[in-house]
Order: structure tokens, then C-alpha cells, then sequence
């Protein structure tokens, strides 16, 4: 594992939803030191609901400036660092403007620590502007997922920015296959790391013989263009005694979903709070659309689930299928309500040992983080070996 180095991580808020990259960085803030830059979102507020909650949420944070509170729950060699950020970044003043502001205050962190060439990792495209700048020893692009193809998001801005990121790094990991094709450079080759999973924390006990006189069909994560919602009423109308229940925060319109008297939103849990929450689940599904945007990504919350030792049930997504063993594939929607009938009436006989299994052998986030450092080191010798030649 990398010891002693110092990582400058520019993520997501730390701590909010926690996500691969965040679960990576803990494990490696085992035995180095963190900064942790909390960055801007790539997609311009709207006036919803969603995006005014979160920008009070934004200004809240920053006005009482007390940045590493949540770092101090969680791991000391952790410091968040977050910033009074303006979110419209198609405009070149904006970006001129954050700019500053970042290098302003990540320097002076840098130096009030002592620091002089830490290691950069981001997964986030528009961390292209801070790239270089800081005398790292090493830039990381830790791809999640094809963010151009998000909704509200240019594709032609969000295009650039990666490109300019891909061509910056030196080292390259991506989440999906299909996100290993697509980044592949010039004289770069994109390292694929999927996922890992938390095993203690998604570890549920075991569900007694005794009959419930209701099921429990559970989706966690965000609501959004991802989701098919007719898959979701079909469920609900389709077995109409069992209850299914959606855990997350909903940023488009669902206003279907709330006719059916079956289908029950829980909203936002706090990932430590999550496993207490759906410890009484039967089924975990994933109604994802298969579509480019979705046939690129590697969903967290698949493995998740099989963690739980429950059954799982998913659309064909490409990273999912390759988890086929583990997961039951259904490929329409009439197919989804037969394996759930299956599992419901004994038809489909389910056991969790081969995923739980699985799972310890390969894909704990601390191989991952072994794998990613192993890479990490790697890279970095090579670089200096190119140095000392030059």
C-alpha cells in the first residue's frame, strides 16, 4: 500500500454521498496524508427544488467556514479543504475566477503543511484548470462515468474539459469497460478498477423461516433520467401485496410513482443509517434504462446489495451482467415480475454464499485501494526514471 505520501483529492463534497472515490481515499489516508478539495458541481443550478436545497445547503457550509468537522469523524489524516465556488462554468471568467480562488487556499494549505509535491487524484472532468499547478509528483483521473452524457450538461464543454484532463494525467483508471475504450489516448491505456464494497457495513442478518405476510422490494440511491419508472409501476401493479420501497433523494418528475398506493418513499438515508433501514428488505432491484448513458457507468449499489446476502435483481447493464452468478438478469419488464414472483413463491431458490464469497475474495475496497497504489507506485518510478534521462 502507498505510505507516507501526501494525496491532494479534488472530489465531490466528502462525506455527502459517499462513492468510489471517497471509499478509496479512506483506505489510502490509512497510512498517508489527505487533502481533501471539495469541488463544484460541472452542471449549471436550475430553479428546482432539488438544485435550491442544495445551493442553501452550499452557502451554509461555506458561511461558517468550518471545513473538517466531517474528516475529524472519520479519518484525522483527512482535511477537507472547501471552497466559495461559482457553479457556471461555461463562462471563462468563472472558471478564471474559481481557479484563483482554489489555488489560493489549497497553496497556502500546502505550505502551512509543509507540503511541496503532493500526488493528485481526481475523478472529476473540470479539475482540468488546477492540473500541473501545484508541482504534483503524479496527476490521477479516476473516471466514474461518462459525465458528458448527463442531463443539463454540455456535452461539447464537458468533452473539452476531459480531454485536457486525459492529456494532463499520467495515470488513468476508469470504473467501466466500455469507459476503458472511450478514454483510451495517445500512448495512454486506461487501467480498469471497478468497484468495491464495504462488507461489514451492508452485512444484514439473516432473515428467519417465518412467513411475512407482506414482501419487501427495495431500491436505494438517487431518483433520476436512470431510472425506469414504468418498470417501477409495473412491479408495484404486477404484485400488488408486496410493498417497494424507494430510498433517496428524487431530482425529476415522479409523480406516477406516487399513485401507487404500493410503492412508499423512505428519502434521503445517511450511509451510516442505511443498513439499519432496509435490514427488513427482501429483494434489492436496480430499474435502470439501457441506454448510452447507462451502458457506461458501473453502478455502486450493485454490489452493495449483494452484500446483504439478499437477492438482487438488475436490467441487463454491461458491468452487471458481468456479475451474472451473482445477480439475476432481467432483460423486460416482464421478466423482472417473473424472477420476483420466483423468489416470492419458492419457484427461484436463492443463495447468498457464492456472492458473499465473491465479494471477500476480490472486491473489498481495500484490494482496491491495494491495486490502485500498486499502480500509483508504479507510475511514479517510471516518471522518474523518464526524469533522470532527460
Amino acid at each position: 500500500m502507498l505510505k507516507d505520501e501526501t494525496l491532494l483529492v479534488f472530489g465531490e463534497d466528502y462525506g455527502r454521498h459517499p462513492h468510489c472515490l471517497e471509499h478509496i481515499v479512506n483506505e489510502l489516508a490509512v497510512s498517508n496524508n489527505v487533502f481533501w478539495v471539495e469541488t463544484i458541481g460541472m452542471r449549471s443550478p436550475r430553479l428546482t427544488v432539488y438544485d435550491m436545497k442544495r445551493t442553501a445547503q452550499l452557502i451554509f457550509k461555506w458561511s461558517i467556514g468550518q471545513y473538517n468537522f466531517i474528516s475529524k469523524q472519520r479519518n484525522k489524516n483527512i482535511k477537507i479543504i472547501s471552497i466559495p465556488m461559482l457553479p457556471y462554468t461555461s463562462f471563462k471568467l468563472i472558471r478564471r475566477l474559481n481557479k484563483f480562488l482554489i489555488c489560493r487556499k489549497v497553496r497556502r494549505e500546502l505550505t502551512k503543511a509543509g507540503v511541496a509535491r503532493p500526488i493528485l487524484i481526481t475523478s472529476v472532468p473540470s479539475v482540468c484548470d488546477f492540473v500541473k499547478i501545484f508541482d504534483e509528483k503524479l496527476t490521477v483521473y479516476y473516471c466514474v462515468d461518462e459525465f458528458s452524457l448527463w442531463p443539463g450538461i454540455s456535452y461539447d464543454r464537458i468533452k473539452a474539459m476531459e480531454s485536457e484532463l486525459l492529456a494532463k494525467s499520467d495515470l488513468i483508471f476508469t470504473t467501466s469497460s466500455r469507459l476503458t475504450e472511450s478514454k483510451k489516448t495517445s500512448g495512454k491505456v486506461p487501467h480498469l478498477l471497478t468497484h468495491g464494497v464495504s462488507l461489514a457495513h451492508f452485512s444484514l442478518p439473516e432473515q428467519s423461516n417465518v412467513e411475512y405476510s407482506r414482501k419487501k422490494i427495495c431500491y436505494f440511491g438517487l431518483i433520476d433520467e436512470r431510472c425506469d419508472q414504468e418498470l417501477l409501476i409495473t412491479l408495484a401493479r404486477a404484485i400488488p401485496d408486496a410493498l417497494l420501497t424507494i430510498i433517496g433523494e428524487a431530482v425529476c418528475d415522479i409523480s406516477g410513482l406516487h399513485k401507487c398506493s404500493n410503492i412508499m418513499f423512505q428519502g434521503r438515508v445517511t450511509y451510516e443509517n442505511l443498513p439499519g433501514v432496509i435490514k427488513d428488505q427482501d429483494y434489492f432491484i436496480l430499474p435502470y434504462y439501457i441506454n448510452e448513458l447507462t451502458e457506461n457507468i458501473n453502478p455502486l449499489k450493485i454490489k452493495e446489495y449483494m452484500a446483504t446476502g439478499r437477492p438482487v435483481i438488475s436490467t441487463p447493464l454491461p458491468e452487471v451482467v458481468k456479475l451474472g452468478a451473482f445477480v439475476y438478469i432481467a432483460d423486460s419488464h416482464e421478466k423482472f415480475v417473473y424472477i420476483i414472483k420466483g423468489l416470492i413463491t419458492g419457484l427461484i431458490v436463492h443463495t447468498s454464499t457464492p456472492a458473499l464469497n465473491y465479494l471477500k475474495q476480490n472486491e473489498t475496497w481495500k484490494s482496491k485501494a491495494t491495486l490502485m497504489s500498486a499502480m500509483i507506485k508504479k507510475a511514479m518510478l517510471s516518471k522518474e526514471l523518464v526524469m533522470k534521462q532527460l
